[in-house]
């Protein structure tokens, strides 16, 4: 699991104060849904296609699977994984096979890593929409 803290952006933060906590909540999920499918997008477009087919079916199983907020903590969590008979085999992909010909890629872990900072454009960016909705 690969843990975000979204700071610095002090003036859109400030624009959850004063709102109810049903809005501020539904604000937030919908801006952490856009961060995890760009990250999912990111992670399609880096996975490798190879000749065996195994791969695109692992490409199109990507997605965000849920968008958790929790009252008390203040947290709003989203997971991007592996959906449908892709999971048989993706930590595979991921974490290779010691003893094999098939090495670890880590593109899961790379793509969450090394594009932190589109995550966070594109969940400032879906903010941004929200609050100018209001």
């Amino acid at each position: 699991m690969i843990t975000f803290k979204m700071t610095g952006e002090k003036n859109l933060l400030k624009r959850f104060k004063g709102l109810e906590e049903k809005v501020e909540r539904r604000i937030g999920k919908a801006g952490v849904r856009a961060g995890g499918n760009k990250l999912a997008r990111i992670i399609r477009k880096d996975l490798p296609v190879s000749n065996d087919g195994n791969d695109i079916v692992l490409k199109k199983s990507i997605g965000v699977a849920g968008v958790k907020g929790r009252k008390n903590a203040n947290k709003i969590m989203v997971q991007v994984g592996v959906k449908g008979p892709a999971r048989r085999y993706a930590h595979l992909v991921e974490f290779g096979r010691q003893g094999t010909s098939y090495p670890a890629r880590r593109i899961f872990t790379n793509a969450a890593t090394n594009n932190t900072g589109q995550v966070f454009e594109a969940v400032k960016a879906r903010l941004q929409s929200e609050f100018a909705k209001l």
